[in-house]
């Protein structure tokens, strides 16, 4: 990608957030949690059109129970629509929100497969997922959305956290690290929230050979992440949002993912805004990126976003074939 390219990317990331909003219910109560939690933000991400999906495996009913009970039982994809949409309109209700427009769609198939084909029918720009912890489910549909979807996703704890401090965005300085931090600009924004920007760097190895002690060399590398901090933000306008850089030292046993959470937990950041690199081989695609991991795996009970640029994500069946 050239400089121009870059740049008419970062703008276009810069002018959009999440006008249609897909969200992945399964019948649990952590849909009631995914609802509260859109409400709440539906102005934040200037949400024009939400789109709440449940997936069943089956629609058919027993052909016994069909001809038995004519009148008396309607198709399921019926009833669950009509059971989601009453949860739906409650919450509307006691939120004061009966404008917000949603549409309710009943799908039958496999789960991620099912989110992902009604997500790019619905040209949706966020899929938000729930993320259990206590409830029953081991999410890996929503792991297996999250790592195909070219669309930016999010997870969002099944109980809901008083944290109300900063937006942690952690960068590798890269353009998918600079989508990220527009996005939470603007979230930042709206909902009057600093913005943490970390960066997790490390000693290389050979530092030895230089003459250089392991704590002067970390502090070199510190010093060296700071100008490059610097630099990444010196084209971005932060629109009134107070911005914080933390610098994070790992060790060669560390992930960054462990160190993305560590800063989350100790500072009690309100959320993780983070960018998804793009896949460029099938290794990298089937085993995952930092954000994904810290989406899924990490004890992280806030809501996590991760930003993707829909140009940059390899195809799955694409994978497939280079295995």
């Amino acid at each position: 990608m050239n400089i121009n390219e870059n740049k008419q990317q970062i703008i276009d990331t810069e002018m959009n957030m999440f006008n249609r909003v897909l969200i992945a219910c399964d019948g649990s109560p952590i849909d009631e949690r995914l609802i509260d939690f859109v409400i709440t933000y539906y102005d934040v991400c200037e949400v024009e059109q939400l789109y709440f999906v449940h997936v069943v495996k089956s629609l058919d009913i027993p052909k016994d129970l069909e001809a038995k009970y004519p009148n008396l039982i309607a198709p399921i994809d019926e009833l669950v629509v009509r059971e989601l949409d009453a949860t739906i309109k409650k919450a509307l209700k006691e939120a004061g929100r009966e404008d917000i427009p949603y549409e309710v769609l009943v799908k039958e198939g496999n789960i991620a497969e099912q989110i992902l084909k009604a997500a790019k029918n619905k040209v949706v720009d966020l899929i938000l997922m729930g993320k259990k912890k206590h409830l029953k489910g081991k999410g890996v549909a929503a792991l297996q959305v999250a790592k195909m979807s070219k669309m930016s996703c999010a997870f969002i704890p099944e109980r809901k956290q008083r944290n109300e401090g900063q937006i942690l965005v952690p960068t590798d300085y890269s353009p998918s690290s600079k989508q990220a931090l527009f996005t939470a600009i603007k979230m930042a924004k709206a909902a009057k929230m600093g913005i943490l920007l970390q960066h997790v760097y490390q000693v290389p190895q050979g530092y030895s050979s230089i003459g250089k002690s392991y704590d002067e060399f970390a502090e070199i590398m510190k010093e060296n992440s700071h100008k490059m901090m610097e630099n990444f933000v010196a084209d971005v306008d932060m629109d009134g949002v107070e911005l914080e850089e933390v610098h994070s030292l790992k060790n060669q046993y560390d992930e960054i993912d462990e160190k993305v959470e560590e800063l989350a937990k100790e500072r009690q950041v309100a959320s993780v805004v983070m960018g998804s690199h793009g896949r460029t081989s099938a290794a990298a695609f089937f085993f995952g990126s930092n954000a994904e991991k810290l989406m899924h795996y990490a004890d992280l009970l806030i809501p996590t976003f991760i930003i993707k640029d829909p140009s940059d994500r390899i195809d799955f069946f694409e994978a497939l074939k280079e295995l």
